[in-house]
């Protein structure tokens, strides 16, 4: 069996690749990191990728030429780890000024979560971890209006009962051992 393997980048075939570029570089705040063209079955195809990490070359490539009818997606979901929950509060705001209404802000006890679509319908995750680990699947109301002490308090409240609840660290641990990573 091979070692372990860490998701790198995703790609999506756009309808119309510039107003979805605007959308992950001014929206979700995304970077160019490259652009070009390639052919393919004799069209020209332009690739644009993107990152928020200088680590990763590209974690998102853009590119044109997409034909399937709209309401055929092939991407479930896309997620996108925000550092806390204020990255969420500017997320939402940035949304609102795109005129996007999320369809779900969530508190999933583990992490806290803002569902929405993109400008062609793919579904967006956008999340911060929270301290905690409980067993999922688990999706309350999160109201990203409370300060984050009030979150973290009524989060904590709700899931410290729960069995499966513990620290992050203590889970990431205990996963790292169950996957054979030691360290």
């Amino acid at each position: 069996m091979p070692g372990p393997i860490g998701f790198s980048h995703m790609g999506i075939h756009c309808f119309d690749l510039e107003p979805m570029y605007d959308f992950y570089t001014k929206v979700m705040g995304m970077t160019e990191t490259d652009r070009g063209q390639l052919e393919r079955d004799g069209k020209q195809i332009i690739v644009r990728f993107l990152s928020s990490n200088p680590s990763e070359h590209h974690q998102l490539v853009l590119y044109n030429g997409r034909t399937a009818d709209r309401d055929v997606t092939f991407i479930n979901q896309i997620s996108f780890r925000y550092a806390s929950l204020d990255g969420l509060r500017e997320l939402t705001s940035a949304l609102a000024g795109q005129e996007i209404e999320p369809a779900r802000i969530v508190d999933h006890g583990a992490s806290y979560s803002v569902y929405f679509d993109d400008l062609e319908g793919n579904r967006i995750e956008a999340f911060t971890d929270s301290p905690w680990y409980v067993e999922q699947p688990m999706a309350d109301p999160l109201d990203l209006s409370k300060p984050d002490e009030a979150i973290l308090a009524e989060t904590e409240a709700k899931i410290s009962g729960h069995p499966t609840f513990k620290s992050r660290d203590i889970w990431e641990s205990e996963t790292a051992a169950k996957m054979g990573i030691s360290g």
